[in-house]
């Protein structure tokens, strides 16, 4: 596992930081990201915690491509 994720750093660091740029959690942005894909229903969550149903919550109702993207970008 540590050799993947040592692969893909770069990649990682890259999404971590669009994360921050949109104001939401990795798993949050994963999640919106999916619920815009075509074929894709319903997706299943695993929340241990009402936190985290709480922002899965929050992520399904942030499916716009407007809300997910940085700040100053245009849709493409």
């Amino acid at each position: 596992m540590q050799a993947r994720i040592a692969a893909h750093r770069g990649a990682l660091e890259r999404y971590e930081q669009l994360c921050r740029e949109v104001g939401a959690e990795p798993a949050d942005v994963a999640l919106a990201w999916l619920l815009q894909r075509p074929g894709v229903t319903a997706p299943i969550i695993g929340p241990r915690t009402m936190d985290q149903l709480t922002t899965s919550v929050r992520a399904a109702l942030r499916t716009s491509r407007r809300s997910l993207r940085p700040a100053g970008t245009r849709d493409r």
